[in-house]
């Protein structure tokens, strides 16, 4: 179903030559290809900001894969304002999407896809979402998928005799401890920046973030359930046996 996806986002802003760069998504594993770039200032070491609840080692891992990842769109837009206008294009396989909006709205977007590519165990359960990427997803699109994501994700622990969570008791957890990340990441961004732009989009991201918590509450389950009524239907549709 899977095979190796290629995502290149391209930013136009005034008067300067478009920046394009070109994402590589490992079909198996949904890891970028290559894995890291060769970039490595002083900002992408582990120790340097590492978040709070990061389980990796810098003896293991001298870099941050995240901002490894990050650091050559990093170093692109560093001295650019978060409300500069620009002109995003995002092309893939399947589709071609070109947005107006603000730098920090179309680095959110891209930000999003690395992040959760780039091998962070925290953000790791995103990389589905990474794999199916949707560009300036709004925020009830990004609820629909991550929680959509998670119970996918529940039926294959239990395919394999596993507990699965269908009533959501961890997914509130989950989305913590990204926000952990997307709070540390701005934080290292932050030490660094010579404009806004780049933390700008991490802060759009923990607000997504904030807003899938928020949403998945009894008003966002109340407000789909007519969505689905045909599921709530009993007998559920079975198999009708062949005209003849």
């Amino acid at each position: 179903m899977l095979h190796t996806n290629e995502i290149v986002y391209s930013f136009s802003l005034p008067n300067t030559r478009p920046r394009t760069f070109r994402v590589v998504l490992d079909a198996e594993n949904l890891g970028l290809l290559p894995p890291h770039n060769t970039d490595k200032p002083a900002w992408t070491k582990m120790e340097f900001c590492q978040c709070e609840n990061c389980p990796l080692s810098p003896n293991a891992h001298p870099f941050c894969p995240v901002a490894r990842n990050l650091a050559p769109v990093i170093t692109a837009f560093n001295d650019r304002p978060a409300d500069e206008s620009v002109v995003v294009e995002v092309v893939t396989a399947q589709r071609r999407i070109v947005r107006d909006c603000s730098l920090q709205e179309g680095l959110r977007s891209f930000f999003g896809l690395i992040m959760a590519a780039s091998g962070c165990p925290v953000l790791d359960y995103l990389k589905p979402m990474a794999g199916m990427h949707l560009p300036f997803s709004s925020p009830s699109e990004t609820a629909f998928r991550s929680v959509s994501t998670y119970l996918l994700a529940q039926y294959f622990r239990n395919s394999q005799n596993k507990s699965a969570d269908w009533k959501l008791k961890q997914f509130i957890e989950m989305y913590r401890q990204i926000r952990k990340v997307n709070e540390s990441f701005a934080k290292r961004l932050k030490s660094i920046a010579e404009a806004d732009a780049n933390r700008s989009a991490v802060l759009r991201l923990d607000k997504l973030a904030d807003v899938v918590t928020f949403s998945v509450g009894e008003d966002w389950w109340v407000e789909l359930r007519s969505l689905f009524e045909p599921f709530l239907r009993d007998p559920l549709p079975t198999r009708q046996p062949a005209l003849r």
